[in-house]
């Protein structure tokens, strides 16, 4: 592949043409069902096909669900064949070096020519504004088809959107993700943080550039502009638009856009959504939302995440920041070999971290230096395992863990910060494992060599099966 996708129609025509999409013409409901559907398909063996719901009960509007359901479908969406290639890209953008602290790398890396030069551009028109409709009514606004996931939730809502707003008047525009949330007739949004009575404007975006979907949710990259590494990603300046009733820009290939502003008064709603763990949890304040105009193309889909119990399409995600984070991750700990986040984990509870051992203690090290970066502080479970445990192959590399390890010896065990959505609150103990082979110095005993030796056939016998195993036939 060489070029990323510009909007979601054209990723999902890509996927279809690749036998990755599902079309459900027979009608769902969005109260529930399409959630429970969504679900159920991200646990098919590969994370399942994506979805296009073409008849939804009381909405003309056709969803789309589980698009970046799978690491394959997101490096698709970027242009690339594999996640893996995000590595490159990303060593390509630490030019000149800069501070050793991850936080600081991360906001410098915003300042350099390289890639400052992908900020984006202001255009006049857009197929975002093909259709304006100017002060909708709540009847116009309840044909949106917001979904359902739990009866343990607030409401009905559209979750994990690119929302612009602008914090101070003369200011810079920001984006961050946020959530629309319907009860009854009234509408709540959610992401921004606003001051006591204070009212802003602000463009809920449904749809756009796939690369700044994953640049407002992807978790870990705190520090970047969602613009600006969307374009970085896409290797391309995304193009904005003027809103129609305020002065924020927004993308031109935005499939719909609620304009409007939202106040922080009387008081937020308390609002309770599921996470990305599969658990309900309060969420930070929803305001009283107020639209001015809703914005579309002729025929427009709504591309939405589903929050429901991994595996969900944040796992796709946290796969993405993965690679992107593992050369910064050298430039403080250049032993580490690979880092795996694996998706079942819900984004913070666990790391598996791959590293290149030379000393004794150098997996304990490795373990404080993620804990003690910003992005990674909130991480529960840390396991370190040498440079040949193959750390994306589960059922092998928790073979070799549990052969290994020796409970009374290997585990590490502090107290720090855990992530606002962790079931046992937001302070308590993280577990390091050192699962990696002994070195002299770190067991009492006298070490025998051969006793890590795994029972494996010649180099050259595996190298030749790995040729021809396309030859027997078996898959």
């Amino acid at each position: 592949m060489a070029n990323s996708f510009k909007d979601w129609r054209d990723l999902l025509a890509y996927v279809e043409k690749r036998g990755q999409l599902r079309r459900v013409r027979v009608e769902v409901s969005p109260q529930y069902e399409i959630a429970e559907i969504t679900a159920r398909t991200a646990r098919l063996a590969g994370g399942g096909p994506a979805l296009l719901f073409e008849n939804v009960a009381g909405s003309r509007l056709p969803v789309v669900t589980n698009l970046l359901g799978t690491p394959q479908r997101l490096a698709w969406s970027f242009g690339l064949n594999s996640l893996d290639e995000l590595e490159g890209a990303m060593q390509n953008l630490l030019r000149p070096a800069g501070p050793q602290d991850l936080a600081e790398r991360l906001a410098r890396l915003a300042e350099t020519s390289h890639f400052a030069r992908y900020a984006p551009r202001t255009v006049r028109t857009a197929p975002a504004q093909e259709v304006v409709q100017v002060d909708p009514t709540p009847a116009f606004l309840a044909q949106l088809p917001l979904l359902a996931v739990s009866p343990d939730e607030t409401g009905p809502a559209l979750r994990q959107h690119p929302v612009f707003t602008r914090p101070q008047p003369n200011g810079p525009q920001e984006v961050r993700a946020g959530s629309l949330l319907r009860q009854g007739e009234s509408f709540y949004l959610g992401g921004p943080t606003l001051q006591p009575g204070e009212r802003r404007q602000v463009s809920l975006v449904i749809g756009g550039d796939p690369a700044l979907h994953f640049a407002v949710n992807a978790p870990f990259l705190p520090n970047l502009d969602p613009l600006i590494l969307a374009g970085a990603l896409a290797s391309r300046r995304l193009e904005l638009v003027r809103g129609k009733t305020n002065d924020l820009e927004i993308p031109t290939t935005a499939e719909l856009v609620l304009e409007g502003f939202i106040e922080n008064r009387p008081e937020p709603l308390a609002v309770q959504l599921g996470g990305w763990n599969g658990y309900s949890a309060p969420t930070p304040p929803f305001y009283p939302f107020t639209p001015t105009a809703l914005t579309s193309r002729k025929e427009p889909l709504v591309i939405t995440p589903v929050v429901t119990a991994p595996p969900n399409e944040a796992g796709t995600l946290v796969k993405g920041s993965e690679r992107l984070l593992l050369p910064l991750l050298r430039e403080t700990a250049p032993e580490i070999a690979d880092l795996s986040l694996p998706a079942p984990a819900a984004i913070y509870n666990l790391a598996l971290v791959a590293i290149h051992k030379s000393y004794p203690g150098q997996a304990q090290r490795v373990m404080y230096n993620l804990w003690g970066q910003p992005q990674f502080k909130f991480l529960k479970n840390i396991v370190v395992v040498d440079a040949d445990c193959p750390i994306r192959q589960p059922e092998i590399m928790l073979s070799q863990v549990l052969a290994v390890v020796d409970p009374g010896r290997d585990l590490l065990v502090v107290r720090g910060p855990l992530e606002s959505g962790d079931l046992s609150g937001s302070f308590g103990s993280k577990v390091g494992i050192d699962a990696t082979r002994k070195l002299p110095g770190e067991v009492l005993e006298k070490l025998d060599p051969s006793r890590y030796r795994t029972v494996a056939g010649p180099e050259e016998i595996r190298k030749l099966v790995e040729k021809k195993w396309l030859e027997y036939g078996i898959e």
